[in-house]
């Protein structure tokens, strides 16, 4: 499939830490896969690594899940009335998410000489932000439009009052 990713040196530690990471919570697992999609590093806002693969192979040949995503706009309009607002970041919201053990083998990627497979559903998969979609939108059910919005792992939680809100 492809090559094993090269890794800056000024990085490496950051890259260290973030595999580390994810054995520990088994969001990753050691793997004998014949597959390699490539590694993707993410350097965020605060400085830390987000790790995934390039699975534009894989993704080539998975049917798209047509869930769809809420329109934001919409989403905008219906809280200009609202006026106390809450955001929250779900970490890690991908991989709360199991795959399937027979397919894990197709995320298979590579860093520095190690294989490595995701036990949990990873960003760049075409159809993880679908799949979370739904997954959200069946926890929070009859709420999503009464007291709040989930757009993928952002949930907006709105009210009237701050007493309102902060009940919700």
């Amino acid at each position: 499939m492809s090559k094993p990713s090269r890794i800056a040196q000024a990085i490496e530690g950051k890259v260290e830490e973030e595999v580390n990471r994810l054995l520990k919570y088994e969001y990753i697992v050691p793997s004998t896969s014949t597959w390699l999609n490539k590694a993707r590093l993410v350097i965020k806002s605060n400085g830390s690594i987000s790790l995934t693969a390039n699975f534009m192979e894989l993704n080539s040949h998975v049917l798209l899940d047509k869930y769809s995503l809420p329109d934001m706009m919409e989403m905008l309009y219906k809280l200009n009335d609202k006026i106390y607002k809450t955001k929250i970041d779900l970490k890690d919201g991908f991989y709360q998410i199991p795959l399937n053990p027979k397919d894990r083998y197709k995320t298979a990627f590579g860093i520095k000489n190690r294989l490595f497979e995701w036990t949990k559903m990873p960003m760049g998969f075409k159809n993880s932000p679908a799949v979370f979609q739904r997954f959200m939108d069946q926890v929070l059910g009859d709420e999503i439009g009464k007291s709040c919005f989930v757009y993928v792992d952002d949930i907006l939680i709105f009210g009237q009052t701050e007493r309102n809100m902060m009940r919700q």
